[in-house]
């Protein structure tokens, strides 16, 4: 999921140059065209395996809870009455309930991590790539 979601936005920075490479060079407009074919290819495809490990990891996420939450209230329920009443005792089962709330935690991870292999390659495609690019760039998004 990592390596999808950090593929997505390299992509959407590195085909539009070779498109304005492309036209600059006066090619083909048949392999302009077959370049942005495969750029649409590339991001459904990107974009439906994303969505696919997504739910995918969504269901191992909720079949985890459960089992926490599970083994949680079996051991309350096997808990001895004089454990019961112990405020550390309490405060742990809490706890141990809020431990279920760690596919939050994983999720931030995963963007943190994701987002910082993005910057990484949006670095090292700026160093490598001409000056004219990102010119060529800003006046088309403008």
């Amino acid at each position: 999921m990592i390596i999808i979601s950090s593929i997505v936005p390299l992509i959407t920075v590195c085909l539009p140059k070779i498109i304005i490479e492309y036209l600059i060079e006066g090619n083909n407009y048949r392999e302009i065209l077959l370049i942005i074919g495969l750029y649409v290819g590339i991001l459904i495809v990107t974009n439906m395996i994303k969505n696919i490990l997504s739910y995918k990891i969504d269901i191992c996420v909720t079949k985890l809870k459960f089992n926490l939450q599970l083994e949680v209230g079996k051991s309350a329920m096997n808990a001895d009455i004089k454990d019961i009443e112990n405020a550390i005792y309490k405060e742990q089962i809490i706890m141990a309930n809020n431990i279920s709330n760690i596919s939050d935690i994983m999720n931030i991870l995963q963007n943190l991590i994701s987002e910082i292999v993005t910057i990484i390659g949006l670095i090292y495609i700026i160093v490598k790539m001409n000056i004219l690019f990102f010119i060529l760039v800003g006046f088309v998004l403008s």
